[in-house]
């Protein structure tokens, strides 16, 4: 990657795909050719039967190089279903309760055309499952050498 971000703004897009199998986590791999902004990642979260306390954390990895990992301010517990909300507005939610699990995330959060985005579930479950992953991200393509 050459520069840093470009002093002028970029474009606003959301990315989603499919949902993961279940037991398996959301894993949005690198997109070419782009820098961009994380500004949210929302996904819905069914947790099954089973008697567990799940806490979905997302993460960023470079490579096989975690390079940041967010914490949840609450827990999914059995038989629940929840949008998991991590967003650069939220400030520091200490717990919302009701249908939303939310996370903070950092309000200038860069990353280049390397970065997967990922969750991690304590306490993951093989019949829990996630819904169709969006981020909302500003990006800047990157010029072809």
């Amino acid at each position: 990657m050459a520069e840093m971000i470009p002093d002028d703004q970029g474009h606003i897009r959301v990315i989603t795909q499919a949902a993961p199998a279940a037991g398996a986590e959301v894993i949005i791999p690198a997109i070419p050719r782009i820098r961009f902004r994380l500004i949210n990642f929302l996904v819905e979260f069914a947790a099954d039967v089973n008697a567990a306390d799940r806490s979905i954390y997302i993460r960023i990895m470079v490579g096989s190089d975690e390079i940041a990992r967010f914490s949840p301010r609450s827990l999914v517990t059995a038989n629940q279903t929840r949008f998991v909300n991590y967003s650069d507005a939220l400030g520091n939610v200490t717990g919302t309760g009701g249908v939303m699990v939310c996370g903070h995330l950092p309000t200038r959060l860069l990353l280049n055309n390397e970065a997967n985005i990922e969750t991690v579930t304590a306490g993951l479950q093989t019949g829990d499952q996630f819904g169709i992953p969006q981020m909302l991200i500003e990006e800047w393509i990157e010029p072809l050498v």
